[in-house]
């Protein structure tokens, strides 16, 4: 039965060769024309250009919780400062995953686009792939990333004990670094996607701008919006 725990791993491997089949399937959709693949190149680059400002503040996010997170382990009996370590290592997973799922995004889009033009069919199946790319890469990565790591700290600390004992739980203890990650970043993207306000490019002013009317926004969500703000501020 201790062998069945190699199967996690494995099943998240799947995963990801599972994404990376479709991945190239959404790829050699046709894109349209060339004004469709001008347009997709500039979203592809806004988009990567976004993702990798929020590496950046993301980055010293992780630096500064994994420093805290191996003194605070220090002095915890029931932990150890590989916790920092285990931290880092789902923030680059978190990042990877960012990675796919824009990169799936930008593609699909373009050629859901040109698929609705002769098959709103096609069109769903394209973009539901696209989809799926996101998904399973981040469920992939996720179980490849805990399960192999659960592996690794089990031989470290606990390689022949029993489950109850101090060494198992030291162990879960330093997995939950990890998944502590998944739910941390995401919180710390919302409030980067709520504070970053990209600069605005340089344009000309059209001879007779057309007047854009906002819709009325909800009361409610105006202070609920503020309340976000100011609790990531």
């Amino acid at each position: 039965m201790d062998k069945l725990i190699y199967l996690v791993p494995v099943m998240g491997l799947i995963g990801l060769i599972y994404t990376l089949i479709k991945f190239k399937w959404v790829s050699k959709q046709d894109a349209g024309t060339d004004r469709m693949k001008e347009i997709s190149q500039y979203i592809a680059e806004g988009a990567m250009a976004f993702l990798k400002a929020e590496w950046k503040i993301l980055g010293y996010f992780v630096a500064i919780v994994g420093v805290l997170l191996a003194v605070m382990a220090t002095a915890n009996p029931h932990s150890h400062w590989s916790i920092a370590i285990a931290f880092v290592l789902g923030a680059v997973l978190s990042a990877l995953a960012g990675y796919i799922g824009m990169k799936a995004a930008t593609k699909a889009n373009v050629r859901t686009a040109q698929a609705a033009r002769t098959s709103l069919s096609k069109a769903l199946n394209v973009s539901f792939t696209g989809g799926a790319v996101m998904g399973v890469g981040v469920a992939g990565l996720a179980v490849m990333g805990l399960g192999g790591l659960y592996i690794v700290l089990k031989q470290v600390f606990a390689p022949d004990a029993a489950i109850n004992s101090e060494e198992m739980f030291r162990t879960v203890e330093v997995l939950t670094g990890f998944s502590s990650e998944l739910i941390l970043a995401s919180g710390a993207k919302i409030c980067f996607n709520i504070i970053y306000k990209p600069p605005r490019p340089i344009t000309a002013k059209p001879a007779t701008p057309t007047p854009i009317t906002a819709p009325p926004v909800n009361d409610t969500f105006k202070a609920l919006l503020k309340l976000v703000r100011a609790a990531c501020a």
